[in-house]
């Protein structure tokens, strides 16, 4: 099985005291390159701290939302992280040095279109040192090119309809780049009422496209991603046509029409018989020389809807100070999220004290406690 993950900076936690002890670059390394080549290239790892770092290859994959995951290599892998032979998979950096490691890709014959791998670089730690550390791992993305005959771009766009979501309107579809080539896609639906009276004009995106602020949509080969937008307009019940205009490379794609029966769905609301009681089960501490205490617990949301949760960053009359990370989560129905307290008491003896947060589905709101004891 493959694992993935869906950062481009990444951070595991473990035992020990110090993090981030290492920088990288470049972060990303083009290339332009034909079949039967060889690439040659060189990146540098600077040392903050004395350490030593692990190095390795990593497949890249795209989600539904537009980011790139990263996917551990297993037995069955074929892919550009397998043309990539590494000058080593060890460092050793000490503080202020610059160490420079390289790099061969071969291209096989076959190549054609584009190809993304990641070289990851992460600190090798002592994890039976007492303390909370935060692992920081970095990658590095290869982005190859192969030059040669244009490859014509082929594509799907399906799913187009309206969708309600926590009390908004989107207009949505479904979008999967089927070449060799990664492109972007710019994509508009037009929404008409009973009487073809055009009501609203609906850019579609993906989540990171959104999230970027970018135009369009890069979706790479292989690629399938979930495009939305949100409807401005206050559409009442009725039927409307959707019609999607759609661009990918620069070119003009099908038309895409649908006809679509739509009733706004009614917001249930939650009573106070409905109400779960929110129970997080007690943090043991143990703070470190500086007073310091870092722990991290678990918050699931227990309810069939999204709920909002805000964790109160007020220490208690002992006189520490304390933050949660984040402070604000909004989980859907089941979700988990993993939350970091952190308490300082300098040099106050640290005491069981509890804090609370509250919690808010609907136009219900709960409280609820999380409790430290030595």
């Amino acid at each position: 099985m493959r694992k993935l993950v869906s950062l481009f900076l990444l951070c595991s936690f473990s035992l020990s005291l110090k993090a981030g002890e290492f920088a990288v670059s470049p972060m990303l390394i083009d290339f332009e390159s034909s079949p039967r080549q060889t690439e040659t290239f060189s990146f540098d790892i600077f040392g903050k701290q004395p350490g030593s770092v692990r190095i390795f290859m990593s497949d890249l994959e795209q989600q539904l939302t537009g980011h790139m995951g990263f996917v551990d290599l297993d037995e069955d892998y074929s892919g550009m992280a397998q043309w990539v032979e590494l000058s080593q998979s060890t460092a050793e950096v000490d503080q202020d040095e610059r160490v420079t490691l390289t790099g061969e890709i071969t291209v096989p014959s076959d190549a054609k279109g584009t190809y993304l791998a990641a070289i990851m670089i992460e600190e090798i730690k002592d994890t039976s040192a007492p303390g909370f550390n935060v692992n920081v791992r970095y990658a590095i993305i290869l982005n190859l090119h192969i030059e040669g005959r244009k490859t014509r771009l082929s594509s799907t766009f399906s799913g187009l309809a309206l969708e309600e979501q926590d009390g908004n309107l989107f207009a949505v579809g479904w979008f999967k780049n089927e070449s060799d080539s990664d492109a972007y896609m710019e994509s508009e639906v037009q929404i008409r009422d009973e009487n073809n009276r055009l009501v609203n004009r609906v850019p579609l995106k993906t989540q990171s496209a959104w999230q970027r602020g970018d135009d369009s949509s890069r979706v790479f080969p292989g690629g399938l991603v979930k495009l939305y937008g949100p409807v401005i307009a206050d559409l009442q019940d009725g039927t409307y046509q959707l019609t999607a205009r759609n661009r990918f490379g620069g070119s003009p794609l099908p038309s895409a029409r649908v006809s679509q029966d739509f009733v706004r769905a009614e917001t249930p609301e939650v009573s106070d018989e409905e109400l779960i009681a929110i129970d997080i089960p007690e943090i043991k501490i143990a703070p470190d020389a500086a007073g310091t205490i870092m722990n991290r617990f678990e918050f699931t949301n227990p309810y069939s809807r999204p709920i909002d949760v805000e964790f109160v960053e007020v220490g208690s009359e002992a006189g520490e100070t304390v933050q949660f990370l984040p402070k604000k989560i909004t989980l859907e129905a089941g979700e988990t999220s993993s939350i970091r307290l952190v308490q300082r008491w300098g040099e106050l003896p640290p005491q069981s004290v509890s804090y609370s947060g509250s919690l808010a589905i609907g136009n219900q709101s709960q409280n609820f406690f999380i409790a430290t004891g030595l």
